[in-house]
């Protein structure tokens, strides 16, 4: 893993662990801001996808917008869904693989590159809109267990 895109992890997991833990536990309140936790989804999301490099969109598409339901309190739905789109990655990976074999030579034209290429298309874009439903809800969820 580069650099770059472990400074991006550590950002974005360190600002999702701080922004509660800066509050002591006698005057912690109850109620958590469902702006911040749309600020933290979507930062945990736009930080690993500036890297732009491969690793850092899938990661940044698959960790980063639950962590606004983490700061929410709710981290078993950030479970549950990071792990939807990462299966997604996977089944996307394993397709390239079983498509590519070992006839993929960085798609150029001939054997399985283009197929690959529109497979990898797919699962980004689906895996994106599954990014995008989370961090358009956060705010909603957070509020929610705030009431």
């Amino acid at each position: 893993m580069s650099p770059s895109i472990r400074v991006s992890f550590v950002a974005a997991f360190t600002l999702a662990l701080a922004i509660p833990a800066r509050v002591s536990a006698q005057d912690r309140p109850s109620a958590k801001s469902p702006g911040a936790a749309v600020l933290i989804s979507l930062l945990g999301t736009l930080a690993p996808i500036a890297v732009d490099r491969p690793l850092g969109i899938y990661a940044g598409l698959v960790l980063g917008p639950n962590l606004g339901d983490l700061y929410g309190g709710d981290p078993g739905r950030a479970a549950k869904r990071t792990a939807i789109r990462a299966g997604v990655v996977g089944i996307t990976t394993g397709a390239v693989v079983v498509v590519c074999g070992d006839g993929c030579s960085g798609f150029s034209e001939g054997g399985g590159d283009e197929a690959a290429a529109v497979l990898i298309v797919a699962g980004t874009v689906v895996t994106g809109i599954l990014a995008v439903r989370e961090i358009r809800g956060v705010g909603r969820r957070v509020q929610a267990r705030n009431d």
